[in-house]
């Protein structure tokens, strides 16, 4: 990082090149001290925030406080990708140096003393045999390991208990909690998650907010129907593909979620031309970058062309800038357009990370999925690049998740009953050895490491990513899936749990009065029920819920009693889903 001092304002000097971070102070005709800083987008955010304006009158204050300033970004540096990476490979290098030089003379280690690198087998010099030994080791040493678990009783399937009280029966990590139980039997559309406690639902009579523990509120009319929806709580926006009717051509609506909480009555299609961007008619298809980059970007699907659009500011501006941040339609910038040879019927923005600067749009690929195949593109570039074909006759492609490993990008390809791993950078002719089955074709699908959660009509399957073994199955009347991006929101029209003995002889009570109540209505269809939303918290189904053994949890879960009570959600800190999900050894790596 560098110190600037200069006479004239501060501008961002355009010859620095070589530095992450670096303070620019001038000083004004007050005889004040004005400071600006400017940094990498790789740089993380440090403090102490700058006042508004910048302007020090003190200069025993101004020292202390640029002091502070610059040592708190030099640690900053430290943690962007390139310093990281360094950081990794000298350390590797110094733990290696130390191995070879104090334990070159040990032969036969004691086994207690063994290090995990020891366990696996001398690597052969073919790599297809180094790779069957490794997992054959990984196979042998993860048996013992979930022999011990079941032992403890913190298997997933396991219902015994470690806790002293003795044997008893622990709740389930997939175990559901009722969200919302009543809401009205329309047609979900589409839906998304916002922050902790709302729920986003579009249906075909308009588009509702559901909070937990209220009532639900409309905000768009049936007029605007809405075919897909992103809440993107980062930037404070909320976009929607929607148009008048299933005739019309669909465009990209952004709205303000700071709007969206005030509106005292719902919108007509009529109250929101001003909201779409017009650029986007005829989207059939769109989808947007993984929550927690740096960068908001966009891919619309128009018929057979691709367009590419990037949100103007960071997620880290918004934070720190949020009352001067307003932008709708004018946020986002286009980039690319691409032509394709087929109309795409689903989209994933993949994150390549960092580069050597910092990254831009021309450096996103997207996977395109089409009628019975995968590809890559880059519309910058105009790189394809084919990736899986489905060999079937009546191919169904349901989705492609991208999962990340030290970096590298992996997908998992779900069409039919299959899901095949598949890595962007090999041929599409590998191995299908870790590929796994439904027992039904699945409509969504949604990963929630170290599960994948398989939603169909009527039952849910829950199996373990790195092996595909099915460890739970439910069943529900019309499920559904809501939302997943953080939690996991899905409808159904089955009864809300009751985990306690006196809820239990309500309802039956109640089934007792209805019973001797006179028949009803014939006019009265038995279908209509109205629809309730239950939630499976992820970090129920993340392994860091079972890091405290040292106690079990015998509470029921929360339930919608009455509109007056409101359910409590538990504190607990949210769940990266950017994990070690493949099962797919990785390259290995030269220093």
């Amino acid at each position: 990082m560098s110190l600037i001092l200069t006479n004239t304002s501060p501008t961002h000097p355009p010859f620095i090149f070589l530095e992450d971070v670096f303070a620019v102070v001038s000083l004004d005709r007050e005889n004040q001290y004005r400071l600006s800083v400017f940094s990498d987008e790789a740089v993380p955010i440090f403090g102490p925030s700058l006042p508004c304006p910048p302007v020090f009158e003190n200069p025993y204050l101004f020292r202390e406080f640029l002091l502070v300033k610059l040592i708190n970004g030099e640690k900053a540096t430290f943690e962007t990708p390139i310093f990281a990476g360094k950081r990794e490979r000298t350390l590797d290098m110094l733990i290696k140096d130390l191995y070879s030089e104090h334990m070159a003379d040990t032969k036969g280690p004691m086994l207690n003393r063994r290090a995990f690198s020891d366990v696996l087998a001398d690597a052969p010099r073919s790599t297809r045999l180094k790779e069957d030994s490794r997992q054959i080791e990984f196979v042998r040493i993860g048996q013992a390991l979930k022999l011990e678990a079941i032992v403890r009783g913190d298997a997933p399937t396991s219902q015994a208990s470690a806790t002293c009280s003795g044997t008893v029966f622990r709740k389930s990590p997939w175990e559901p909690n009722c969200f919302y139980p009543v809401f009205p039997d329309y047609r979900i559309t589409c839906a998304d998650s916002w922050n902790e406690n709302k729920l986003v639902i579009a249906t075909e009579e308009g588009t509702f907010v559901v909070e937990d523990g209220t009532s639900h509120h409309q905000i768009f009319d049936r007029s605007l129907q809405v075919r897909q929806l992103s809440v993107v709580e980062a930037h404070g926006i909320l976009l929607l593909r929607a148009a008048h009717s299933s005739k019309e051509s669909n465009r990209i609506y952004i709205f303000r979620l700071s709007n969206i909480e005030s509106l005292d009555a719902s919108k007509t299609r009529s109250n929101v031309k001003g909201q779409r961007l017009e650029r986007t008619r005829g989207t059939n298809l769109y989808s947007i970058s993984r929550s927690g980059g740096g960068r908001l970007r966009m891919c619309v699907a128009i018929g057979r062309r691709l367009q590419m659009y990037q949100w103007k500011h960071s997620a880290a501006w918004t934070t720190w800038c949020a009352p001067n941040d307003n932008d709708t339609v004018e946020g986002f910038s286009f980039y690319w357009e691409l032509n394709l040879n087929e109309t795409p019927s689903m989209l994933t923005i993949l994150d390549n990370g960092y580069s050597n600067c910092s990254p831009s749009p021309g450096n996103i690929q997207v996977c395109v999925g089409y009628k019975n195949h995968w590809d890559i593109v880059n519309g910058h570039s105009n790189y394809a690049q084919h990736l899986h074909t489905v060999e079937l006759s009546r191919p169904h492609l349901v989705a492609a998740l991208d999962l990340y490993e030290d970096q590298e990008i992996q997908l998992l390809l779900c069409y039919n009953h299959t899901c095949h791993f598949q890595k962007i950078n090999e041929d599409s002719s590998t191995s299908t050895d870790f590929d796994f089955h439904w027992n039904s074709v699945p409509t969504d699908i949604v990963c929630a490491f170290p599960y994948v959660v398989a939603f169909m009509n009527n039952s849910m399957e829950i199996r373990l990513i790195v092996n595909g073994n099915l460890v739970h199955t439910m069943s529900m009347p019309r499920m559904q899936l809501v939302a997943g991006k953080s939690d996991i929101f899905f409808a159904t029209t089955a009864p809300e749990f009751f985990p306690s003995k006196t809820d239990r002889l309500a309802v039956e009570r109640q089934q007792e009065l209805q019973r001797l109540s006179p028949p009803a209505s014939p006019n009265i269809s038995p279908e209509v029920r109205p629809l309730r939303i239950y939630r499976i918290p992820i970090t129920s189904l993340s392994k860091s819920s079972n890091s405290n053994k040292s106690s079990s949890s015998t509470e029921s879960p929360s339930t919608w009693k009455s509109t007056e009570s409101k359910l409590s959600v538990p504190d607990a800190p949210r769940v990266s889903r950017s994990a070690t999900s493949s099962p797919i050894p990785p390259k290995a790596k030269h220093y």
